[in-house]
This record gives C-alpha cells, structure tokens and sequence, in this order.
C-alpha cells in the first residue's frame, strides 16, 4: 500500500450567509439579504510567504485568485486562524466574518465548507 501526502490545497466555497446593516435613522440593526458566492482557497503558505508576513502560520485563506491573504491559519495540528476573521471546525467547515460592501458599516457572516483540490 502506498501512503498519501494530506492535501495542501482546499478549495473552500460559501454555502450560506447573513448580513446586518445598521439603520441611522431608526439606530437599530436590521438584517439585510445577501447571496453567498464567495469561493476561497485554503492553502499551505511557503516558506517565502511566511517570511514576508513575518508570521509562523502555516495555512493562508486566500480569496479565489487573490495573492493576499484574508486570513492566516494554524499549525501543523491545528487551523485557528492568527490574522483575519475566520474560524475553522472539525471537518474543515469554516466561518468568515466581513464588512459588508454593499452597506458600509454593515457586516456579512458567511459560512461554508472547504474540499480537497
């Protein structure tokens, strides 16, 4: 039998999502509807990578098709993410916490779950 190399690479996609926004003329918070489409990669970071963030993390959550990362993750046993607002679960399901830019001052929850690529 031969073993396998874990994945390096996880495609990560969107799968629901809700937004806020505050409403200044009434001052309170109402939920506003917005469409999770939103795909990331969830990748090992180089060597390089991790120099020039001057960070230890070893997993990057990347935008798809973005070279800056949204978030920087975990170790080698663990993805709690030390930069940006996502959090992972068991199983690779993740939570992204944003601004909403349909809404400034509003905010987007989306969540998802991440594949092997």
């Amino acid at each position: 039998m031969v073993a396998q190399a874990d994945p390096s690479q996880y495609l990560c996609l969107a799968e629901q999502s809700a937004a806020l926004h505050y409403d200044g003329k009434a001052k309170t918070w109402a939920a506003q509807a917005f469409i999770p489409n939103d795909k990331f990669v969830l990748r090992r970071l180089s060597d390089d990578e991790r120099k020039n963030w001057r960070s230890n993390a070893k997993w990057g959550f990347f935008g798809l098709g973005e070279t800056w990362p949204t978030a920087l993750c975990g170790t080698e046993f663990d993805l709690t993410c030390l930069w940006g607002a996502v959090e992972f679960e068991p199983g690779l399901s993740w939570r992204l916490y944003k601004d909403n830019p349909n809404n400034p001052g509003g905010v987007i929850i989306e969540t998802g779950k991440c594949s092997a690529l």
